[in-house]
């Protein structure tokens, strides 16, 4: 931001440098469909986190369904070594995701797939575990289909075309402000204001679109605050 704030200082004071007597006011045309633009590719980017929170919610409630199918499936030697395959694959996998973030989501595979495993060689011996299964290959089904939108929004960037074209038009939009400056340190500010709000925009838009590691660190703690709760206890049973 204060890089922001210091380079449309610079840029303000060019006018100013070279004494351009400048009157119009910048073209309403170019600032409206900049603002367009902006504001398509702010909506994107944020509804891109809104569907990331949404679908971390959704598999950190799967899991949790998981692992309580788990703990009430049964009591016989097959059950109980599936119990704790499972609870071992959840931690695991939550383990994973807590030390290393979202960053690493993709790699957090090999963790995902011991829960999967564990859920399709499953072979009941009761009637109470032949009763679950079905639940079982339901929500370890859901649970891969979240992962496939999480990888896919994780991915998910606005386009080097967007970007261009949001660049071009910026710099236009900034050309017209500086042409159009008035002399005096009043056109300066409005001047130096304007262009450091449109810088500090699009930084935002950058750093929502492009997960910053804060994020993905904060989403990561909250599959490691999941870990909580999750451990199953036999004498509970």
């Amino acid at each position: 931001m204060m890089l922001a704030l210091i380079l449309a200082a610079i840029l303000a004071f060019f006018p100013m440098l070279l004494q351009l007597q400048g009157s119009d006011a910048p073209s309403s045309t170019l600032t409206i469909f900049f603002v367009f633009v902006l504001a398509f590719l702010m909506n994107n980017a944020i509804q891109k986190s809104h569907e990331l929170r949404q679908n971390i919610n959704i598999e950190l409630s799967r899991l949790r369904r998981l692992h309580h199918l788990a703990e009430k499936i049964g009591d016989s030697k097959v059950d109980t070594e599936f119990r704790v395959n499972i609870e071992k694959g959840i931690e695991s996998y939550l383990e994973y995701l807590k030390k290393n973030s979202l960053a690493k989501y993709k790699e957090a595979r090999g963790a995902f797939r011991g829960i999967t495993f564990s859920v399709y060689a499953y072979e009941p011996s009761t009637t109470r575990g032949r009763e679950f299964v079905k639940e079982l290959f339901t929500t370890t089904r859901e649970l891969a289909l979240t992962r496939q939108q999480m990888i896919a929004l994780l991915d998910r960037r606005i386009s080097s075309y967007g970007w261009s074209i949001l660049f071009v038009i910026e710099t236009l939009v900034i050309i017209s402000i500086l042409l159009t400056q008035a002399p005096g340190l009043i056109s300066y500010f409005v001047s130096m204001s304007t262009i450091a709000t449109i810088f500090i925009i699009t930084l935002m838009v950058y750093e929502v679109d492009d997960n910053s590691k804060i994020e993905l660190k904060e989403f990561g703690l909250r599959y490691g605050n999941n870990l909580n709760g999750l451990t199953y206890d036999e004498h509970s049973r």
